[in-house]
């Protein structure tokens, strides 16, 4: 009987946690829809979850995707080819420099990065753990904000970047006032060597004038229950009001 309700108890856990990731992700199509938003920028595509999630959900218009990674590259270019209004940036890493760095790529592929990784993310997802390198070149957003943002209004920006978030809105420094809303996957404790943590986006978006629109709980540890990242939304005051 015990093993019974303990079962019964994981079955459900386990249904509460799909249920709030589906609401997550109406609401955030919801934003979309409401903001009339005609381009999302994703940065740090990996295999193109993003895409997908916005897809199911009702969003039709204008996606453009980076990832630096070569066997999610081409995987991100096959699934694009029956979705005309997807795009696939070259390959390459989106930070504050023109530049070529390596990469380590990471069991999972999605926890790759250009930083080291912390023990406390490998305490918390062994299978993040770094087994590869890669070279890779790295743009700024602005060296090619002109042509990507040809005929866009209202431009969405979401970051996921492990860790090298505050370089991709440093790359973005001379458009970032274009951009109506930003979605960036934060780390409430450092996962990452010289990863800078929550705060430091809210005060450094707070000086562009943008200020945060809604929060949801992303990764946290399953020993204590502690949040690690949550995906913040900010919104830029210029443009809405």
């Amino acid at each position: 009987m015990n093993l019974f309700f303990q079962i019964k108890k994981i079955i459900k856990l386990i249904a509460n946690y799909f249920e709030y990731d589906i609401n997550k992700i109406k609401n955030k199509n919801k934003i979309l829809n409401h903001f009339n938003i005609d381009l999302v920028l994703d940065v740090g595509a990996n295999i193109g979850q993003t895409r997908d999630q916005l897809r199911n959900f009702g969003y039709k218009k204008k996606i453009l995707s980076f990832e630096p990674l070569s066997k999610e590259h081409e995987i991100l270019k096959f699934k694009s080819k029956n979705d005309h209004k997807w795009t696939i940036y070259d390959k390459c890493a989106i930070g504050n420099t023109i530049d070529k760095k390596h990469i380590n790529v990471s069991k999972n592929s999605y926890s790759s990065s250009i930083l080291s990784i912390l023990p406390s993310h490998l305490e918390i997802a062994p299978e993040s753990k770094y087994i590869d390198k890669e070279e890779v070149k790295i743009i700024t957003l602005d060296s090619i904000f002109d042509m990507i943002s040809k005929d866009s209004k209202n431009i969405y920006l979401k970051i996921d970047t492990q860790g090298y978030e505050d370089r991709v809105l440093e790359g973005l420094s001379k458009n970032i006032n274009k951009i109506c809303l930003i979605e960036i996957e934060l780390s409430l404790l450092p996962l990452y060597k010289d990863q800078k943590i929550w705060n430091f986006f809210i005060e450094l978006l707070k000086k562009k004038n943008f200020g945060v629109w809604s929060i949801s709980e992303g990764v946290y540890n399953l020993n204590n229950h502690r949040t690690n990242q949550a995906d913040f939304i900010f919104y830029n005051r210029d443009m809405i009001k």
